[in-house]
């Protein structure tokens, strides 16, 4: 269920199932890390080259930022997001060094140059990888459109998140005792 229909659902749906007598246990609310794709999967879609050996090729993405010339000072922008893989021209060792500075999982390196060796070195520092594409950054970003499709439920996080939203969402224990009646 999205955030924007928790409210309707509730108040909603869910009285109108409650007062027909069924038991409902909790609505389970949309969450992006369940979306998510790992940094693996996205070097697959890219057709992409590792630009120093891969490390935490697993970790979950589920956001995309472009590195570009922005208003606001790095820290703003893209500390924004947990859990994000920024998108940026391999000629711009400033955007990828205010990236790294934040929460970024996985910089795409677009250009297919290679990035300067204090973005290796910080990349290598933070357990970042790098990606490098031929591509535009663009054509890179357009790329990435489809790479949700390829998201699977079969990660740690994913499980990690789940039983956390089942338990903030869920009334446990009446689920227990069902299924424990049941069995």
């Amino acid at each position: 269920m999205t955030s924007y229909r928790q409210r309707d659902l509730e108040q909603g749906s869910l009285a109108q199932i409650r007062n027909a007598g069924v038991s409902v246990f909790g609505a389970v609310p949309e969450d992006r890390v369940m979306l998510g794709v790992t940094v693996q999967q996205i070097s697959e879609q890219l057709g992409g080259r590792w630009v120093q050996d891969p490390v935490n090729t697993d970790a979950c993405i589920d956001r995309f930022l472009l590195g570009g010339n922005i208003m606001d000072a790095g820290h703003t922008y893209y500390g924004r997001y947990a859990n994000q893989a920024v998108i940026v021209r391999a000629e711009r060792p400033d955007i990828q060094m205010a990236s790294l500075m934040e929460d970024t999982k996985c910089l795409v390196l677009t250009g297919g140059s290679e990035p300067t060796d204090y973005v290796k070195a910080e990349a290598l520092e933070r357990d970042v990888p790098l990606i490098s594409v031929t591509g535009s950054t663009l054509s890179t970003a357009e790329a990435l459109a489809s790479v949700l499709e390829r998201a699977t439920p079969y990660s740690q996080t994913k499980v990690e998140r789940f039983r956390l939203l089942m338990r903030q969402n869920l009334d446990m224990e009446a689920l227990s005792a069902v299924l424990t009646t049941s069995s």
